[in-house]
């Protein structure tokens, strides 16, 4: 082989290498459209690999002819042309279905809450989705009702103190009816086994308190019987202050941001 025929193949190969990792980095989720340029970018980098195998293969011939925009080009130009628009509208496609999928999947998950005990207020109602006006494939669901009836998440979260100090049983708070519904009962109701209070006393080890926005990840006790919950998370959320109680984050959008990368983060797990 001559060393342009290695320079050539060389090059397919450094196309190949960095058009893949470019095209599947960052893979995107159900519902999310991935970044039209770089997909633009990626497939410049795939066309070009096959583009260069067969300009080695075949230099003087124009074996690969197609019609791009109206004009009749062959050999290698075309084979990069051809690959090129191909993948973006494949790839394009493929973003569609998604959405297509992201909506079905939003409909059957407002009909499980509709359908699910409890979901409904006694006055009547539906779960409400409400579209984010930056993500339009996304969506915020409030579910009326109480949430001891809820069986459809996977995720509950709680949001707790810094002190990781949870509620009451019979307090009238997230924190207190996580507690509860997560203990184990004996025939009459009363907890015998405080499953998630203890799992969080644990998880603070010899701490006293803990950073706003910091999130734990404990055992759902019997939350994963009851209500079906995969992962239960505590979030710090609230600060304490003596002589003044306690008062909520300032910064309630980094609580949130820490509570999703725990969920993704379980979910990929």
């Amino acid at each position: 082989m001559k060393e342009l025929d290695w320079v050539v193949l060389s090059s397919a190969a450094v196309c190949l290498a960095v058009g893949v990792p470019l095209a599947l980095a960052g893979r995107h989720r159900l519902g999310v459209p991935r970044p039209r340029m770089r997909l633009v970018v990626a497939w410049v980098f795939l066309a070009l690999a096959p583009s260069l195998v067969v300009f080695w293969a075949f230099r003087d011939s124009s074996s690969v002819t197609g019609n791009i925009a109206g004009m009749q080009v062959g050999g290698p130009i075309a084979a990069f042309l051809l690959v090129w628009l191909l993948g973006i509208r494949h790839s394009l496609r493929a973003d569609d279905l998604e959405e297509r999928e992201a909506k079905l999947l939003a409909g059957e998950v407002r009909a499980a809450a509709a359908s699910t005990r409890g979901a409904e207020p006694a006055g009547g109602g539906d779960v409400e989705m409400y579209r984010l006006a930056k993500r339009p494939r996304r969506a915020i669901a409030l579910v009326p009702g109480s949430m001891h009836h809820v069986e459809f998440a996977d995720v509950w979260v709680n949001s707790e103190n810094t002190n990781m100090q949870m509620a009451r049983y019979y307090e009238h708070s997230v924190s207190g009816v996580v507690r509860y519904l997560g203990g184990r009962h004996d025939d009459a109701g009363e907890v015998v086994e405080d499953i998630i209070g203890a799992a969080l006393a644990g998880a603070m080890t010899d701490r006293r308190s803990v950073p706003i926005a910091t999130v734990f990840a404990t055992t759902p006790g019997e939350l994963a019987k009851r209500n079906n919950v995969a992962v239960l998370l505590h979030v710090a959320a609230v600060a304490g202050e003596f002589g003044q109680g306690y008062a909520p984050a300032k910064d309630i959008g980094a609580c949130v941001g820490n509570v999703l990368r725990h969920a993704e983060q379980a979910a990929a797990e």
